[in-house]
């Protein structure tokens, strides 16, 4: 929880960011129609800043959200029509345009994909456009996201689905970046009706840490101002729908660390001094 001196931080840091313009974060999110791409980020944010729905897939167009949350941006851009079998499949060229000129910056990179699903054409394809476009370092802030991990139950078939999807998602990241780069990349198995996975781990404490630790070092400040309130220090029980963000202690150090070297950099130009932030 944050004290009087982190909120008095906060604001001059917001204030500070204004002037710079670096008041926003952006998502460009990868994924099929019906993956539960939306539902993620809601339950990340924690309000719904991207509709929810059992939508079907009509056009190749490039969705983009914009919400405002204490004062920060959060942009969300949304590529269906790059991930869907559609009947214009053949005009990759012109949805790439589409794509460059919504997407100026990415801060993080999210490849949604349901747990059970296979590798399928489609996966491949985009794996490979959004490397051109933006060439390999963009998977530098990228994270796999494994949606709908209720729909393996059994603890031990979750596990070795679980490893075995990442797996394959990296093997074809690795065909157009290298070792390094793809097995950087984290995955997070996550279920927005549970708070749990099969496997009894917190995901959405996972999901914001590995979120916050690959953003890119303009995104992540905002990220964390805009999000810092939904950190709860109770563990939610299992019946609990997600809600607020607990982080275990392994998850918290990690953050606090991040968020140590990140805040030092900027409170230098803000002329402000950190105290009480995140226990600083």
């Amino acid at each position: 929880m944050m004290n009087i001196d982190s909120i008095e931080f906060l604001e001059k840091l917001k204030e500070k960011l204004t002037e710079r313009h670096e008041n926003e974060f952006t998502f460009l999110i990868l994924g099929k129609t019906g993956v539960g791409k939306s539902s993620t980020i809601n339950s990340l944010m924690g309000q719904n800043i991207a509709p929810v729905g059992d939508f079907e897939p009509t056009t190749m167009t490039v969705e983009k959200y914009t919400t405002e949350m204490s004062g920060i941006n959060c942009n969300i851009i949304d590529t269906p029509g790059l991930c869907d079998d559609l009947p214009e499949h053949g005009n990759d060229e012109k949805y790439l345009e589409m794509v460059r000129s919504s997407v100026k910056k990415v801060d993080s990179l999210w490849f949604v994909t349901k747990l059970k699903d296979k590798i399928g054409f489609a996966d491949k394809r985009v794996i490979q456009l959004i490397s051109n476009v933006f060439g390999q370092d963009i998977w530098k802030q990228a994270i796999i996201i494994l949606t709908y991990s209720w729909d393996v139950s059994d603890e031990e078939k979750f596990k070795e689905g679980y490893k075995i999807r990442t797996r394959l998602i990296k093997e074809e990241v690795k065909k157009y970046t290298n070792d390094e780069i793809a097995s950087g990349i984290p995955s997070v198995a996550v279920d927005n009706t549970n708070t749990l996975t099969p496997d009894g781990k917190n995901w959405l404490g996972e999901l914001y840490t590995e979120v916050f630790l690959r953003m890119s070092e303009n995104g992540a400040i905002p990220f964390l101002m805009a999000t810092v309130n939904r950190i709860n220090p109770v563990e939610p029980s299992k019946s609990e729908t997600v809600k607020y963000i607990y982080l275990d202690k392994n998850q918290e150090e990690k953050v606090k660390k991040k968020s140590k070297n990140l805040l030092e950099q900027v409170a230098k130009f803000a002329g402000v001094i950190i105290k009480g932030f995140f226990g600083f």
